[in-house]
């Protein structure tokens, strides 16, 4: 991925690119080196979209190495950058919901969930977070709701229960 983004900065595959090299240096546990290299990255990057994306990948090693305080304060100033026609976006805000229920954030976790609840890619996957995050709230019935309205969408589905992911 180094090479291919040495070779071709200006690929229009820099998102994916970035996210198989936050996932190898994760892997490897060599997120030093992962945030030094992006950091060079951002430094030789001028196009706001591209900053963008690699600060991006920045919060996602952030993100694995568990600095969820870290993460949550990178993520703000992200979305404050990130346009709402963004394609972006509801990746961003899945994170950052994420990050703020690993923080212990649940009431601000909650209101980021149910803002993506709809979407296509993180829909699913942001309501059962957000049902995990009434749970730790007491607000069982809600959650228990949430979870019964996912499963009686889905159980229909030749697919289930992979359905719940795809």
């Amino acid at each position: 991925c180094r090479r291919y983004l040495s070779d071709y900065p200006d690929t229009a595959h820099l998102r994916e690119l970035l996210a198989v090299l936050c996932a190898a240096y994760a892997r490897l546990g060599e997120y030093d080196g992962g945030l030094e290299y992006l950091k060079g990255l951002a430094a030789r990057t001028t196009d706001a979209e591209r900053a963008r994306a690699v600060e991006y990948a920045v919060v996602d090693l952030v993100f694995r190495r568990r600095e969820f305080t870290k993460a949550v304060e990178r993520l703000e100033t992200l979305l404050g950058k990130t346009p709402e026609t963004a394609p972006e976006l509801p990746e961003v805000l899945f994170l950052y919901g994420l990050s703020l229920y690993y923080s212990g954030l649940f009431e601000k976790a909650a209101s980021v969930f149910t803002r993506i609840q709809t979407d296509k890619t993180f829909g699913v996957k942001s309501t059962l977070y957000l049902s995990e995050c009434l749970l730790e709230l007491g607000k069982t019935d809600l959650s228990q709701r949430l979870v019964d309205g996912v499963l009686a969408e889905h159980s229909q589905s030749q697919y289930y229960p992979y359905s719940l992911f795809l």
